[in-house]
Parts: C-alpha cells; structure tokens; sequence
C-alpha cells in the first residue's frame, strides 16, 4: 500500500532516522495514478538512500527527479559452493550422452515453460540427446492450473521421455544441488516488469552456463549469461542448438568462461554484499554525526 508506505517513512523522517530502501522494480511507478506517484516520489525523497539494481531504474527514478540519493546495487546470488565446477566434455554427447538442461522458477505462465516444451520437437528434429529438467513449484492454489495445462502439453506433443516437471517445493540446498548437476540452465522468461529475477540467482550459483531470453529482468546479468535468440519456441530451440554447436568440442573453454564467470558471481554473493551495505550504513552515519 503505497499511502501506507509514504505515511510510514514521513514518520521515521521526522525522528531524524536515516532511511534506506531497496526496490526490488520500479517499472509498476508507471503505472500509478498522479495522487499516489506524488507521494511516493516526495517519500523516496526522503530517504537517505534508494537502492535499485538496474540503469534502467536509476534513469526511470531520474526522471522522476529521484538523482541525489538513488544507488545502484546489485541483487546478491546465494553462497554455494558446487562440488563439480568441470564443465563435462561434449565431444560424445550427441550419440552416447543426454545434454541435461534444466529450468527453474514459480510455476506461472511468464516464465515460459510452455514455449520451452514446444522447443522439444524441434530439438528431437535437429538430432540432439537431450532431457529437459523443469523445477517449478506451485506458487499458489490460483496457478495449480498452470502445472496441469504443461503436463497436457507435454502428453499432446507426446515428449513424456524428453522432459520431467518436479513441482515439489525444494530447500534451496537441494535446488543448488540438482541445478549444479544439469549441463546448462535455461530461463525461457516471456515477460516480467521486475528489474531482476531471483531464480536466476540460483542458477549463476551453481556454475554452469546459463541461458535466458533477451529481457530486461536479465541486465543486471548481461555479463553472467548467454542469451537466446528470442521468445518463441523456434528461438529458444535455435538458441540451445546454436550454443551447443559452439561449445561441444570446447569443453575447455566454457572451463575458462565459467572461471573468469565464478569471480564475478562471488564478488555479488550476499555474503560480500553485506560488507558492502554495512560499510555504506556505516558511511551514513559518520556523515550524520
């Protein structure tokens, strides 16, 4: 509640409190009516800090006229440390291995399970021994349908051998466990007015090479992932082709990219993050006094 939210920091302001606020996405300020953007707009003034972790957000605050107090932070990726960090050799996999790849996130329609089912036919047709891994659990009693409609698809396009759904609810230990144990990660996203994705975070953790849509949810990771050519089920199956092609007789360089790619994901681990958020609170303080 927006009037709720504006009330709540106009109190602590008046206290002299400093405030800090992280927003997860901005993008829904667009759609708010004149009344409440004001007074959302004068609240964020008041804060001492506003965390976002895109540019995008950082220009769309801007316009705004939120410049003096809005800071890029990146959204942290959980520790985790995978016990195999080898890339497998491909060279065999096209007549004795199965490509593993894996997809992962709420089962809800944006994130594009359907249009990553469609993708296996035509996987099937261009020859390649894969399985498709999908770990998404129910996110609510309102979506159960979803779950059904994917399992009617993947009857009706009779791929039952090609892909599995374990819709269970995973503790993030055991989820780190089996995405570290695919060969590539997938996140066939359709759409999404959030800045950054967490279920992604999952995948970076587990170090191996991950695929997404050409989204925006994905900037802040541009640097972390590899991306499909499009949405559509075509696109995502010419993407999977073409990154399997380049790399399946180059193990080690997907070695040395998901090395240099490894430091990168540990210097945005919460755990350093934390350092980093405490040092700024720190900062803030000493500047008060």
């Amino acid at each position: 509640n927006f009037d709720e939210f504006s009330c709540l920091i106009n109190k602590l302001y008046v206290k002299n409190i400093n405030i800090i606020v992280c927003m997860h996405s901005t993008r829904h300020i667009l759609d708010l009516e004149e009344y409440r953007l004001r007074k959302l707009i004068c609240a964020l003034k008041q804060c001492v800090r506003v965390l976002v972790h895109s540019i995008d957000d950082i220009n769309l605050l801007k316009d705004f006229g939120l410049i003096r107090n809005v800071t890029l932070f990146p959204h942290g990726i959980v520790n985790y440390e995978p016990k195999n960090k080898i890339f497998p050799d491909f060279k065999n996999f096209i007549n004795k291995c199965n490509l593993r790849i894996a997809s992962y996130g709420f089962c809800l329609p944006n994130k594009g399970f359907s249009e990553l089912i469609k993708s296996i036919p035509l996987l099937k047709t261009a020859k390649l021994n894969f399985h498709i891994n999908i770990f998404s659990s129910i996110y609510n009693a309102e979506y159960d349908y979803y779950y059904h409609e994917l399992l009617d698809l993947i009857k009706h396009l009779n791929v039952e051998n090609e892909v599995t759904i374990n819709n269970n609810y995973l503790h993030s230990d055991d989820i780190q466990t089996l995405l570290s144990q695919q060969d590539i990660i997938v996140y066939p996203y359709q759409r999404s007015n959030e800045s950054s994705s967490a279920s992604i975070r999952d995948g970076l953790a587990s170090l191996r090479p991950v695929l997404v849509t050409p989204l925006a949810i994905f900037d802040d990771v541009n640097d972390l992932v590899d991306y499909l050519p499009g949405l559509s089920p075509d696109d995502l199956a010419a993407g999977i082709m073409a990154w399997y092609e380049k790399y399946k007789n180059k193990p080690e360089t997907i070695n040395k990219i998901s090395a240099s790619r490894a430091k990168l994901i540990n210097s945005r681990s919460f755990s350093r993050l934390s350092l980093r958020l405490l040092s700024i609170i720190n900062s803030l303080e000493i500047n008060q006094d």
